[in-house]
C-alpha cells in the first residue's frame, strides 16, 4: 500500500490541475478556437502555479537550513532530524 503525505497529494492535485489545463489547450487547438487571449492566460496560470510552488520551496529549505544550524542548548544538532524526513519522502518503500 502506497501512503502519500500532505504535500505529495498537494503536488500530484497541482500536477492535475496543470495536466487539464494543457488537455484543454490541445483540445482548443485541435477545434481551431484556441484564441491568442486564452492561450496566454492559461499559460500565465500555470505559470503562477509554478513559481509559486517554487517560492514554498524555496522557503521550506532555507527554514530547514536555520533550523539545522540551531542546537539544543546541550550540544544536540538537528540537522539529521531534518533530513531523515526528506530522505524517507524521497526513497519510496
Amino acid at each position: 500500500m502506497l501512503i502519500f503525505n500532505r504535500a505529495s497529494l498537494i503536488i500530484i492535485c497541482i500536477c492535475s490541475f496543470c495536466a487539464i489545463l494543457d488537455l484543454t489547450e490541445i483540445i482548443l487547438f485541435a477545434a481551431s478556437k484556441l484564441k491568442a487571449i486564452t492561450y496566454l492566460v492559461l499559460q500565465v496560470v500555470k505559470t503562477i502555479i509554478w513559481f509559486t510552488i517554487f517560492v514554498i520551496a524555496f522557503v521550506n529549505v532555507t527554514n530547514w537550513e536555520r533550523k539545522a544550524s540551531s542546537t539544543d542548548g546541550i550540544g544536540r544538532d538537528y540537522q539529521y532530524e531534518l533530513i531523515i524526513p526528506i530522505v524517507e519522502d524521497a526513497i519510496p518503500l
